[in-house]
């Protein structure tokens, strides 16, 4: 849930996946947690590209995902998460299926379910990662990385941001990190 900024500085960057692993490493020595943490940036870098305006492209989205991807299990449950969003699973079902805990291959998969399925709305996207039992802190961080990623500050509740925690220092991060984005890619 901490590769947030790497998916957002990186999102052009075609070593990616290099330097979320260099980042993770620290914490995360496994193999998988590794990969989870650079699914979850690359999440993020296909969010920033897309049009919030138009539908998400699902399969594609998850295609893209699952071949980014290094370990088997990780992949496995991506295509799950591909069957489980053609056949239009609720959230009580998916949940259980896909994983809810702290393992990385069940708490990503549940997270990029929770924002496919509701990419339109921050909040309900929110409330499906939080409201079906699991690591509700963790997913919730990271269906809702992806999908702040994907629709913007502009439609996250303002009610929300004023409450924020350490409000201003998180701002002058997000700003500071645009700042460096744009001297990175050129805007």
């Amino acid at each position: 849930m901490r590769t947030t900024p790497l998916g957002l500085l990186f999102f052009r960057d075609p070593h990616l996946y290099e330097k979320v692993r260099a980042s993770s490493e620290v914490t995360h020595a496994h193999p998988l947690g590794i990969d989870g943490a650079a699914v979850q940036a690359r999440a993020i870098t296909l969010s920033v590209i897309l049009e919030p305006s138009r539908p998400i492209e699902i399969k594609p989205f998850l295609e893209t995902l699952a071949h980014f991807s290094r370990t088997t299990q990780m992949r496995d449950r991506i295509g799950l998460l591909g069957r489980i969003m053609e056949q239009g699973t609720p959230p009580d079902i998916a949940a259980p299926r896909l994983g809810q805990t702290v393992a990385v291959h069940e708490s990503v998969p549940f997270a990029l379910y929770a924002f496919l399925r509701h990419y339109p709305s921050f909040e309900e996207c929110l409330q499906c990662a939080v409201l079906n039992s699991g690591d509700r802190d963790t997913l919730g961080a990271m269906a809702c990385a992806i999908s702040g990623a994907f629709l913007g500050i502009e439609n996250i509740p303002g009610s929300w941001i004023e409450k924020l925690e350490n409000r201003d220092y998180i701002e002058d991060l997000a700003s500071r990190l645009f700042m460096v984005m744009n001297e990175m890619w050129g805007g």
